[in-house]
């Protein structure tokens, strides 16, 4: 007996919990009603099939309010295709040539076409409110409005522009001792619109400057190792296949100069290691070589407001130590790549 009871306790429960479900899930139900005229050469059933697969619809219901109506006339050689949007309160339309597509690609040309359509008339439940007319319809409901919501959150996903992620090989010369510095860069990039990003940079470099010490004018090599952290703001446009931008950078880095003595027996090293910093102007091109790679070449010009300072100093006492400094302003060029994540 109490297995009998506990049976029928289960099946109450389920029982409660289908009612419960199943009117959630017709709620959130979406449906498109489609209206083709006949003039449209299509396979009307095929493109309905096809349509509803894009958008993620149910097929066609009597009971419930379409989402949409999606309605293909014609106007001479040209289809006609029009978006009443029971979401959003508008109306849409655009004109379409079928002459020149394939008889046999038509209906799923057409759903890719009206799909696109449609959702974009829907992103706008995605967008920001913002204080305008109320248009003079009544609002979808609430369930609705949640399910074109989520019908339209993977394309603004898909939409939103990609980190990528790049390597340079770089040259770069401070102005107070010109000799070329040689170095790698790591870049990451993010752009939050279409035309910002910010860019995040671990660069670093090896060199070797050229210096005097004594009266006698005594050659001495300073080697230069430098690391640094960039982060710059850029404003982006593109030009043709180019991305072309201009932007503003903050560097942050440390320098570690040693003096070597490459004839003289009588001088002494004293190496110095100390941080360097300045703001920089970046001009850059980038061009795409396939859909997710894009070659780069960028220049920069700054400006050390923080600089660093290598001494070697003679065992003769009479001699001033040959000073190297990093300081005034720098250029770097760069050459790499980056890819879209």
């Amino acid at each position: 007996m109490r297995g009998l009871y506990l049976v029928a306790a289960l099946r109450c429960t389920l029982l409660l919990l289908m009612a419960a479900v199943v009117p959630r899930v017709q709620a959130q139900s979406l449906h498109v009603a489609t209206q083709v005229d006949p003039c449209v050469p299509l396979d009307r059933e095929k493109f309905e099939y096809l349509l509803n697969i894009e958008l993620g619809a149910e097929p066609a219901d009597a009971a419930s309010p379409p989402a949409a109506t999606l309605s293909l006339g014609c106007s001479g050689s040209l289809v006609i295709l029009s978006v009443e949007d029971a979401v959003t309160s508008k109306v849409v339309t655009r004109l379409v040539d079928l002459s020149a597509v394939d008889p046999s690609a038509r209906a799923r040309l057409m759903a890719l076409t009206a799909s696109e359509l449609v959702l974009a008339s829907w992103m706008e439940v995605r967008m920001e409110p913002r204080e305008v007319i109320p248009p003079a319809a009544p609002p979808p409901a609430p369930e609705l409005k949640a399910r074109v919501s989520e019908v339209v959150e993977p394309q603004i996903q898909s939409t939103a522009p990609p980190l990528r992620l790049g390597a340079s090989a770089m040259t770069s010369t401070f102005l107070s001792a010109l000799a070329p510095i040689f170095g790698v860069a790591l870049h990451l990039t993010q752009p939050f619109s279409s035309t910002w990003a910010w860019n995040l940079s671990l660069l670093g470099g090896l060199g070797q400057l050229e210096g005097s010490i004594g009266e006698r004018g005594q050659a001495v090599s300073i080697g230069v190792t430098t690391a640094a952290l960039a982060w710059s703001l850029r404003y982006t446009r593109s030009v043709g296949p180019l991305d072309l931008w201009v932007g503003a950078a903050a560097l942050v880095g440390l320098a570690y100069l040693t003096g070597e003595r490459p004839v003289a027996t009588n001088l002494t090293a004293t190496p110095a290691y100390a941080p360097w910093a300045g703001p920089a102007l970046q001009l850059a091109a980038a061009y795409p070589v396939s859909e997710r790679v894009r070659l780069l070449l960028q220049v920069e010009g700054g400006l050390l407001v923080l600089g660093t300072i290598a001494r070697v100093r003679s065992q003769n006492s009479g001699d001033q130590p040959a000073v190297t400094e990093l300081r005034g302003g720098w250029l770097a060029a760069q050459l790499g790549f980056d890819v879209a994540l």
